[in-house]
C-alpha cells in the first residue's frame, strides 16, 4: 500500500490555513458578541463577506498586530464598513493590498 508523498510545503499550507481559520472563527465570534441583537441585521452574504475580509487580513497583518485588535468593540458602523470595502476588493474595484490596508486601519480605528 503506497501512501502519497506529502511534502513539508503542503504540511507548512495546510498548518497555515488552520491558523487563519481558527484566527478568523475567533474574530468572528468576538464581532457577533460584540454586536448583539445587531449582528441579525447583517445577511448571510454579509457575513460571508466579512469572514473572507477577515481571512485576508490575518493573513496580511503581522500576528502581533491581529492580536491586539479589539473585535468585540468594532461596532456595526465599523462592521458595516470592512464589509463594503471586502465587496470592492471582490468585484475588483480596489486592489486587493489598498483595501486590505483600509480594512486593517478601520480595525484598527
Amino acid at each position: 500500500m503506497n501512501q502519497p508523498e506529502i511534502t513539508d510545503e503542503e504540511i507548512g499550507m495546510r498548518a497555515f490555513q488552520l491558523r487563519k481559520s481558527r484566527a478568523v472563527e475567533h474574530a468572528m465570534e468576538r464581532i457577533r458578541q460584540g454586536l448583539g441583537e445587531e449582528w441579525s441585521a447583517l445577511s448571510i452574504k454579509d457575513i460571508e463577506t466579512l469572514n473572507w475580509a477577515l481571512g485576508e487580513t490575518w493573513a496580511h497583518l503581522a500576528r502581533p498586530a491581529w492580536n491586539e485588535i479589539q473585535f468585540t468593540g468594532l461596532g456595526k458602523e465599523r462592521v458595516d464598513r470592512i464589509i463594503q470595502v471586502a465587496k470592492r476588493i471582490l468585484a475588483h474595484e480596489i486592489l486587493g493590498h489598498d483595501g486590505l490596508s483600509q480594512i486593517d486601519k478601520i480595525l484598527k480605528d
